[in-house]
């Protein structure tokens, strides 16, 4: 007869502590786990979530982020997911600081069942908290096959290199360094042509929930086949920042530019500036001349015709610059890029801090054309010595 198991599920709205039951656990040790878990967005919660589906828990206990102010001027608060479900499923949670103080609940550091497990936490956990958990039960989810992308974006990396594969990663902790860990399983997935990072990161939730389950089902196995990374296979993954999103009129190609928004448009638009040209001789400078940040928030699905093209190839031969195209009742932007066009729908306009979106088109109508201001998009602003002026635009 194959092992039971059941789930006590909460409404949003309940209050008190998440019970959980006390049927065996399914397969390998029979173990429940007590459950130390580390993590803030979706990507730990789809773990955690799976983890008390399969119901292998006696008890979990939630450490996450501090809440913080985010965004132009901090006027949005940023609450970490996983504080959201742990609230909603009356888990005990803790807000992550130093010192970091163990729950009670782990005081007892010799019991076999004690596990401390982590994802996408963003925190260097001390030394100090993986000693009191037994030997190679702290552990790492991790989405990239390690020691492929190592560190805080590895999606992100894997997009934007062109990887055709990918996965998840179960490893230990190490002290004192993220990512380094030796390996007690693996997960691949393909990644496919059209896949960006929203879709990419669906899967990968999906696989990190499956091998956490099976993992947690089957440690001894698992345990008994660990093994260190291999040194000659690392890579890094960065975080990403907004200028990460900065168009390169002159490097980028076409296929690099949609590589780019696949791997980022789930957080940054492309962006670019635009660079009025100067006014004609005797006539002063206005507001309309200065130079600012223009987003590319949504680009065309919808190549352009062979005759619209054409008709733009005549008008404009430089990267960068740009005319406005109507076609079928759409009102878009072409800009001229190394190898062909790069089709835009709608914009986001950056002047003097305060965002505007609007179509691509009126853009071009309301900012361009009607205040009869010619210019180019460029990738950077330097002042007369050379120096990058990007900073005072963003």
């Amino acid at each position: 007869m194959p092992a039971r198991y059941h789930i006590l599920r909460l409404s949003p709205g309940r209050t008190g502590r998440r019970a959980f039951s006390s049927t065996k656990a399914v397969g390998g040790t029979g173990k429940k786990w007590n459950i130390l878990f580390f993590g803030s967005d979706d990507f730990s919660c789809s773990i955690l979530e799976k983890v008390i589906q399969k119901d292998l828990a006696s008890h979990i206990h939630v450490v996450v982020p501090s809440s913080k102010r985010i965004g132009r001027n901090r006027q949005e608060l940023y609450i970490p997911e996983l504080l959201r479900l742990s609230q909603r499923l009356s888990l005990p949670t803790t807000t992550w600081a130093r010192p970091f103080a163990l729950p009670s609940t782990f005081s007892d550091t010799r019991s076999p069942t004690n596990l401390l497990l982590s994802a996408s936490f963003g925190h260097l956990i001390p030394s100090s908290v993986i000693d009191a958990f037994p030997h190679t039960q702290a552990l790492n989810v991790h989405p990239s096959l390690l020691p492929r992308w190592r560190g805080p974006a590895p999606v992100f990396w894997t997009l934007l290199n062109g990887d055709k594969h990918t996965g998840v990663t179960i490893q230990e902790l190490q002290k004192g360094a993220f990512d380094g860990g030796r390996i007690l399983g693996q997960v691949h997935t393909n990644v496919g042509l059209e896949d960006d990072y929203a879709i990419l990161l669906g899967r990968l939730k999906e696989s990190a929930g499956d091998l956490t389950v099976d993992v947690l089902k089957n440690f001894d196995k698992y345990k008994a086949q660990i093994q260190t990374q291999d040194m000659n296979g690392v890579s890094h993954a960065p975080k990403i920042t907004r200028d990460h999103a900065r168009i390169n009129w002159d490097e980028w190609d076409r296929a690099t530019l949609h590589l780019y928004n696949r791997a980022l448009r789930h957080k940054h638009h492309l962006w670019t500036y635009f660079l009025p040209s100067p006014p004609p001789e005797n006539k002063p400078i206005t507001a309309n001349h200065k130079p600012y940040r223009l987003s590319f928030v949504s680009l065309s699905s919808t190549p352009l015709s062979p005759t619209t093209k054409e008709v733009l190839s005549h008008q404009i031969k430089s990267v960068g610059e740009f005319s406005a195209w109507k076609e079928a009742g759409r009102y878009g932007l072409a800009v001229r890029m190394k190898d062909g066009w790069l089709e835009v729908d709608r914009v986001q306009v950056l002047r003097e801090g305060r965002p505007k979106e609007l179509s691509a088109g009126e853009w071009f109508t309301g900012y361009v054309k009607a205040r009869a201001v010619a210019g180019t998009f460029i990738s950077s602003l330097k002042d007369e010595h050379g120096a990058e002026l990007s900073a005072a635009l963003h």
